[in-house]
């Protein structure tokens, strides 16, 4: 596989349908940008209303080929279920379809901090709002893949920090409901001198989080083939690029060395692009479902947590447990069957 690879690889998305979180900023907003102006119409995902309308009509100011009908802002919070709930409203309302579901928004917290639910919020938003919202589109999803000449993915934007990160053999238990809370028995010596002397934020939570991102489209892929599905379900790595989120991670006598090696947040976005639209993906089908993959299109084992069936499916439960004990109390609709 060529080891460049552009946006102007993709297809005609005229007729198809995407939705990217944390198409707002960085990473998910070029995501979000460049399958627009492939034809695609785009939900794009926002925290708060301003910047949904300033970032909406920044892109349509800037990229004429792109329609106001194609470039559709979205306001909700991950971490907030009856949010999550309206979101998937609001695009059946005006949807019958979904081709393209990019689970791209996350977070870095500063410190250890629960959700209202009780979750740690970096799981919270990585991981568990997007098990909710994934769930709640399935069957938008499932009825653009009736289509024979349809090509219907969900991309779990995770990261090289799964296995960078987390030890191999850290003894993180995925099976435990504890691991929703951020829970980990201590904290190991190479995360206290990174914590100590190169960030200011708390990346064993993120790199957890990340973890998750990739377990979950492990196991959504093997229920999807359960059901003789053609969805794909992938997570990947974007790159290294140096969006805000990305520079904010480092304290400031870093960031010159790494400007060096990042890339930009418009080329960092190509391999999501890729994985999500490019029809090399899905000639490879059979190799990559399912998969961890790195730039560009490589396969890449992820950490030896996400390849233990008993982490995986019981991971699964717990998430789906949790949730829907929440959601019963808050008198929100249950998880609907996969």
């Amino acid at each position: 596989m060529a080891k460049e690879w552009s946006p102007e690889s993709l297809p005609d998305l005229s007729g198809s349908v995407a939705l990217v979180t944390g198409g707002s900023a960085g990473i998910g907003l070029d995501t979000a940008r460049h399958l627009a102006l492939r034809g695609a119409r785009v939900y794009f995902t926002a925290m708060t209303a301003a910047e949904a309308t300033s970032v909406r009509e920044t892109v349509l100011a800037e990229n004429v080929s792109i329609s106001s009908a194609q470039f559709i802002p979205l306001v909700f919070d991950l971490t907030d279920l009856a949010s999550i709930a309206k979101l998937v409203d609001d695009v059946k309302a005006n949807e019958d379809k979904l081709h393209i579901l990019v689970n791209n928004a996350a977070i870095v917290p500063f410190s250890y901090e629960l959700t209202k639910n009780g979750w740690e919020r970096a799981m919270a938003t990585a991981h568990v709002g997007h098990f909710a919202l994934t769930n709640w589109l399935m069957p938008l999803l499932k009825n653009a893949a009736e289509d024979p000449k349809a090509d219907v993915r969900i991309i779990s934007v995770a990261s090289n920090v799964n296995y960078e990160i987390l030890p191999a053999k850290f003894p993180l238990d995925y099976t435990s409901p504890e691991i929703l809370t951020g829970k980990y028995p201590y904290t190991p010596w190479q995360h206290r001198l990174l914590q100590l002397i190169m960030t200011t934020k708390h990346m064993f939570l993120y790199a957890m989080s990340k973890l998750a991102n990739v377990m979950f489209a492990k196991e959504l892929q093997r229920r999807l083939d359960e059901q003789g599905s053609s969805i794909l379900s992938i997570s990947l790595h974007p790159g290294l690029v140096g969006t805000e989120f990305m520079m904010e991670l480092w304290v400031s006598w870093i960031h010159p060395f790494l400007t060096r090696s990042f890339w930009s947040s418009d080329k960092g976005a190509h391999h999501t692009l890729m994985v999500a639209a490019d029809p090399s993906i899905r000639a490879r089908a059979e190799e990559v479902k399912g998969q961890y993959l790195e730039p560009n299109g490589k396969l890449v084992l992820a950490h030896p947590i996400s390849r233990d069936e008993n982490q995986v499916r019981g991971f699964w439960d717990v998430t789906t447990e949790a949730l829907n004990e929440t959601l019963a109390e808050q008198g929100l609709p249950v998880l609907l069957d996969w």
